[in-house]
């Protein structure tokens, strides 16, 4: 399970439910596991394992999965929100015109 998680970062840990033995589980054939991320990769939502003679697809799901901004590198917004970018542009605009301030 760290192997699938060490694809998309960091495993750090697993949560309670995934930490009990298979058969005192009461619901659901998942794993969670918090993962220290790069946020400036995009996130990977499938992940081949292979083992010999034999291979599968893992699906990816991810909660809390923060925006992040290309742009300015920050968290919490993406670019299309970004005020950095959007100030940008509009200079850019002014100066393609002739406009200077």
């Amino acid at each position: 399970m760290f192997a699938i998680a060490n694809s998309v970062g960091t495993p750090i840990c697993t949560d309670q439910v995934t930490n009990k033995p298979m058969f005192e589980r009461e619901f659901g054939h998942l794993s969670r596991v918090l993962v220290d991320m790069d946020l400036r990769k995009e996130p990977k939502y499938r992940v081949l394992v292979e083992q010999e003679n034999y291979a599968f697809f893992v699906d990816l799901d991810y909660d809390n999965l923060p925006e992040y901004c290309h742009y300015c590198s920050c968290i919490g917004h993406n670019q299309s929100y970004c005020k950095k970018a959007k100030a940008d542009r509009e200079q850019g605009e002014k100066d393609g015109c002739g406009y200077h301030a």
